[in-house]
């Protein structure tokens, strides 16, 4: 645990301030952390500004880049200056596409897969409730991945309309 933290000092060290946002669909998404205390968690516990929005990922473009209108300072223009870090190819790699960014997949991350999504949690709900067939997005985009990659599917590389 030692070297991610590390490396998350080096990531916050090297874009200090607002230049590293969260976007989660759950803390700070209006639909899930209405009274924003869980956005106030991880912003306290990480020290990185969490994103309050009203649309869930994939479709929050327009209010990423209202929050960095809203924050000249962070020096972002445009979509083609942001890289998106994220573990779900359906949420986080397609928010990056959609809005012309890098995409950057972390396959493996903190969280066990099984453990990685809303879905996940809402699967265990279901199956607590005799409902074994809700979906599990986090296991099948392990399998989507290479199935994508062997085909050389690639998302396109971002650029900015004044190069």
């Amino acid at each position: 645990m030692l070297r991610k933290q590390k490396c998350f000092e080096a990531l916050r060290e090297a874009y200090p301030g607002r230049r590293l946002l969260i976007v989660s669909n759950t803390a700070g998404a209006s639909s899930w952390d209405r009274d924003g205390k869980l956005a106030a968690e991880v912003q306290k516990a990480t020290g990185v500004a969490v994103l309050s929005h009203q649309v869930k990922k994939p479709g929050c473009g327009h209010e990423i880049m209202a929050y960095f209108q809203k924050h000249p300072e962070t020096g972002v223009t445009g979509p083609h200056q942001i890289a998106v870090v994220g573990d779900r190819l359906a949420t986080d790699m397609m928010l990056a596409n959609m809005m012309g960014s890098w995409g950057v997949w972390v396959k493996d991350g903190v969280v066990p897969h099984q453990q990685k999504s809303i879905v996940s949690t809402m699967s265990s709900l279901a199956r607590s409730s005799s409902h074994t067939d809700a979906p599990q997005f986090s296991r099948s985009e392990r399998s989507l991945a290479p199935y994508l990659f062997a085909r050389g599917l690639s998302a396109p590389e971002p650029s900015s309309p004044f190069e």
